[in-house]
């Protein structure tokens, strides 16, 4: 439901109205309802962007609502969709973010984006290949690890952190990753963040990643 070329229905309401409403859902801990609000977000906001470029407004309109906002959208509907246990869900809209945005610097080290498809992967893995080192599992979690530091794994299952763990040395100095704070590498790709997911990753680090106002 989050291919970028569907035919969606016509919301009766703005996708950032929507965008809002499926945050105070995932507020609410109604994960499945926001998962379903975020969708409605982004087909709005495809048909918008679809309009605007029909009409020859197309820069216009991506200079309002840029593709950092459009992936971070379509990530918070992954993130819900993660919440309310559709892992094919997650992993399918996870597809999706990288199809579209993985030109544009926004995926290759993007840290959350690392975490739920590797836990996605992890989950729709057979249970003796979760740990396999070569699947996407362990190799995206190692990503998300490297990236984002143990921070990311904050407030998560802890079996997702215990499966890579062994797999990665800590960084050099420190004596295990526990010991190794504030050394993701890649905490910038988390700027943009707005609403729940600002939140969300503010209580895992202890503060806001770095808000982008739209670019001219």
């Amino acid at each position: 439901m989050w291919e970028s070329n569907c035919e969606p229905r016509r919301s009766m309401k703005d996708f950032q109205e929507l965008y809002s409403e499926s945050d105070e859902l995932m507020r609410s801990v109604d994960f499945a309802g926001a998962a379903e609000r975020y969708s409605n977000a982004w087909n709005e906001y495809a048909e918008q962007r679809r309009t605007a470029s029909a009409a020859g407004n197309v820069s216009d309109f991506d200079a309002e609502h840029t593709p950092l906002y459009a992936f971070w959208l379509l990530m918070s509907g992954a993130n819900a969709q993660f919440c309310s246990g559709d892992f094919a869900g997650c992993h399918d809209t996870g597809v999706t973010a990288y199809e579209l945005f993985r030109d544009i610097g926004l995926i290759a080290g993007n840290p959350f984006f690392h975490l739920r498809m590797g836990q996605a992967s992890y989950e729709l893995a057979s249970p003796e290949d979760r740990n396999d080192e070569s699947g996407q599992g362990i190799d995206n979690l190692a990503r998300a690890l490297i990236c984002g530091g143990i921070e990311i794994f904050s407030g998560e299952d802890e079996k997702y952190r215990d499966a890579i763990l062994p797999v990665l040395r800590p960084p050099e100095g420190y004596a295990s990753w526990q010991d190794a704070k504030d050394q993701g590498c890649s905490l910038d790709k988390l700027n943009g963040t707005r609403g729940f997911l600002r939140e969300f990753f503010t209580a895992k680090y202890g503060s806001p990643p770095p808000y982008a106002a739209p670019q001219d």
